[in-house]
């Protein structure tokens, strides 16, 4: 059984570290995991706690907001990433250095932010799971009007953290979730990298398949992710501007409901009897069973969409733009089927939506075979397994 040094910037969780916690579900009773990360509040603690059945080692470094926020300070003055900087621990750093590396077969490092540790590891270890590419993230957040603190930083990271996931490239092996991802980040590398394709994926169990979504008459919509991240929260504001409105001139009862944590002050003032805020759902399969479509107008991202995924697994029908569906191969039998609607122009979206609304797609348990073949713990699993990774 291969050990695994695990170097993460956060614990597991099925929020918004989803890709982590399914590594590591897949990794388990496979390899044996020993697990580093940083912590920022007491629910890193609690998760850890939470999934420490999946670890046979664990080690936590507390890296408190405000001291994440003075090493992005010394990061501007010295030209460095603010993702990058954020991270830097020196006790993490020390720890490193006094490791026994050579009794781990593989050091599987997390995110591009953590790649700052991988200097001081033996390189023909390391993996550097950059998931997506982070220079065409802040490429597309450019090409689109977002809030001027925001474009500042995407200004800033675009030139400071793409020339580091350039440089990582070029000295480690990697990893994305998609061929988009990948190409785009190696267009800049002279000569060959070494960059493998490990997609996201969805654990079934967490999300059982549930035929229909009761008797009740109102049409209901929804969205959902971390409201924080600009990505998400600039979909919600599409639909709250663009799409809903219309759609209510002429079907009154339609419902909007937004899930996840931390919406923006703006968006909560757009509460209303057809416009809900959730919060964050422990259990989201059980909030989403009740939904009849699934509208995700994203406009900039990169990467394999876990919400996309989590949708199909539930037979849930999705209404979303290329970035929405991208990286997810082989879906034309979706679109043909009339399971997954890709549309780019925002302005189709009400006609769409109320077409929907008198004929719901059915056959919803062709999206859950979907994924169960090609985006299951079963089949990451597989794809470690073809990367010497189990």
């Amino acid at each position: 059984m291969k050990r695994i040094l695990f170097i993460s910037p956060t614990p597991p969780n099925h929020i918004n570290r989803i890709r982590t916690l399914n590594l590591l579900k897949a990794w388990s009773g496979h390899a044996e995991i020993h697990y580093v990360c940083l912590a920022k509040e007491r629910k890193d603690y609690e998760d850890i706690e939470k999934y420490g059945h999946l670890f046979k080692e664990v080690k936590v470094f507390w890296q408190p907001k405000w001291l994440s926020l003075v090493f992005c300070l010394w990061g501007l003055l010295t030209g460095t990433s603010l993702q990058v900087s954020y991270c830097r621990n020196t006790k993490l750093t020390g720890y490193l250095r006094n490791l026994d590396l050579d009794s781990f077969d593989t050091i599987y490092i997390k995110r591009l932010r953590m790649a700052q540790y991988a200097n001081q590891l033996p390189a023909d270890k390391v993996w550097i799971d950059l998931t997506d590419s982070m220079g065409l993230y802040y490429a597309r957040m450019l090409r689109i009007k977002v809030p001027i603190a925001d474009r500042a930083i995407a200004r800033y990271e675009r030139k400071f953290l793409g020339d580091f996931e350039t440089r990582m490239m070029r000295t480690h092996k990697t990893i994305f979730c998609s061929k988009v991802d990948l190409f785009h980040a190696s267009k800049n590398i002279e000569g060959k990298c070494h960059a493998v394709i490990i997609p996201n994926v969805v654990d079934l169990d967490e999300f059982p398949y549930t035929r229909g979504k009761g008797s009740s008459p109102i049409f209901r919509m929804c969205y959902w992710g971390n409201l924080s991240v600009p990505m998400n929260f600039t979909a919600v504001e599409i639909l709250l501007r663009d799409v809903l409105p219309r759609i209510l001139e002429k079907l009154p009862d339609c419902q909007l409901e937004v899930i996840g944590p931390n919406p923006p002050k703006h968006l909560l003032r757009m509460s209303s009897r057809s416009v809900m805020f959730t919060g964050h759902v422990e259990h989201l399969n059980l909030k989403l069973c009740k939904m009849d479509l699934f509208v995700c107008p994203l406009i900039f991202g990169t990467g394999v969409k876990n919400k996309v995924l989590q949708s199909f697994a539930l037979g849930l029908p999705v209404l979303t733009t290329t970035i929405g569906a991208e990286g997810i191969e082989g879906i034309e039998e979706l679109v043909n089927k009339g399971m997954l609607f890709i549309e780019n122009n925002i302005s189709a979206y009400p006609a769409l939506i109320l077409a929907l609304n008198k004929n719901l797609p059915f056959g919803q348990n062709r999206m859950r075979d979907f994924v169960s073949a090609n985006y299951s713990i079963a089949s990451l699993r597989d794809s470690l397994v073809d990367h010497n990774l189990i």
